[in-house]
This record gives structure tokens, C-alpha cells and sequence, in this order.
């Protein structure tokens, strides 16, 4: 069902993106003075039916897009994208000098404060900002976040916590990267 679920989503992602290859090239053949546009693609059908949309994107960006659509479709599984998601985001953490806390959530938590601190992130920053952050580019404190962003993340996952009586996370900045244990092997250290 999974596989059933993620072919169907991407289909309607190839259906959305061929429509787009359309009104972009019908845009700049406007543009450019001219009725139609240059004949660079082969069109089966209506150009009315295509549209394109290139855009480049990164490992955090692919995983959160699996994370929230997860949401929605039941049968995706979203952990192993979710996993790489909270590593990027305790990373980017740990790097504007907060404490990591992601990790400190269960799977489910995870995802759910996880969806809710990047749409934000997102929604509040635009989208270059938000990936110029999460790809050390960037610092929360340049951006004018960093108080919002542990106000953010603090009542997202308080909220998830409460409601299995753990202890609030402590997400308090510290002195500088966790330092991490000898005794963990190189291939698991996130820096």
C-alpha cells in the first residue's frame, strides 16, 4: 500500500509539474512578442494540460515533503524520512547553539512537532531563508528567529509532552556543539 500511495503521489507530482511546462513557456513567449511558443518540447495533447516548475531541491527539503504529505496518507511511512529530518533539525540546532531536543522525541512526536516548526519555519522565513538555515548558510539569530524559533519549537513539543507527563525539554542555548562521546563510532556523529 505504500508503494501504491507514494507512486500515486508522485504521478499527481509529474501531472502538476507537466502543467506548469505550459503556462512558463506560453509566459515567455508572451514575453518575447510571440504568439506561440518555440517548439522545445514534444506535446501529446493540449498545451493547455502541461505545466513546469524546476526547481533544485536538498535532502531536508525531500524528507520534510514525505513527512507532511505523511499526514495525509495513512500508508506512507514516514520514519526513516522523519529520522533524517530530526537529525537536520537538531543539527541546525546545535549549530545556532541550542540544544538539540528533536531526538529527545518519540517517532510520532517527532513528526508532528516536526511538521508543525518547519511549516512554520517556512511560512515565516520563505523558503531560500529557511534552507540557507538548515544548510548552515544562515543563522537564526541573522535571520531575527531565534527567539520565536525556541518559543516555536518549546510550545509545539510542550504540547506533545503534556500529554504523556515527561519532563519539558530543555532547549536552553549552550556553550557551544554537544560534545559527543568517545565511545560512539565516527559513522554516527552528526558533524
Amino acid at each position: 500500500m505504500d508503494e501504491l500511495a507514494l507512486s500515486a503521489n508522485a504521478c499527481y507530482g509529474l501531472a502538476e509539474q507537466c502543467r506548469a511546462i505550459g503556462h512558463v513557456m506560453e509566459d515567455r513567449a508572451k514575453k518575447a512578442g510571440k504568439k506561440k511558443p518555440d517548439p522545445t518540447l514534444v506535446i501529446v495533447g493540449g498545451r493547455e494540460a502541461l505545466d513546469f516548475i524546476l526547481e533544485e531541491t536538498d535532502a531536508f527539503e525531500i524528507a520534510d515533503r514525505v513527512c507532511q504529505e505523511s499526514v495525509f496518507f495513512a500508508g506512507v511511512d514516514a520514519s526513516v524520512p522523519n529520522l533524517k529530518r530530526v537529525r537536520h533539525l537538531d543539527r541546525m540546532m546545535e549549530n545556532n547553539g541550542l540544544r538539540p531536543v528533536f531526538f529527545q522525541l518519540d517517532e510520532h512526536d517527532a513528526l508532528m512537532v516536526g511538521n508543525h516548526v518547519v511549516a512554520e519555519m517556512y511560512g515565516r522565513l520563505g523558503r531560500d531563508n529557511a534552507r540557507a538555515l538548515m544548510a548552515g548558510q544562515e543563522t537564526l539569530r541573522r535571520l531575527g528567529f531565534e527567539a520565536d524559533f525556541v518559543k516555536l519549537v518549546k510550545s509545539a513539543a510542550s504540547v506533545r509532552l503534556s500529554r504523556v507527563g515527561d519532563k519539558p525539554l530543555l532547549i536552553d542555548a549552550v556553550a557551544g556543539p554537544a560534545p559527543v562521546p568517545p565511545s560512539v563510532p565516527d559513522t554516527f556523529r552528526l558533524n
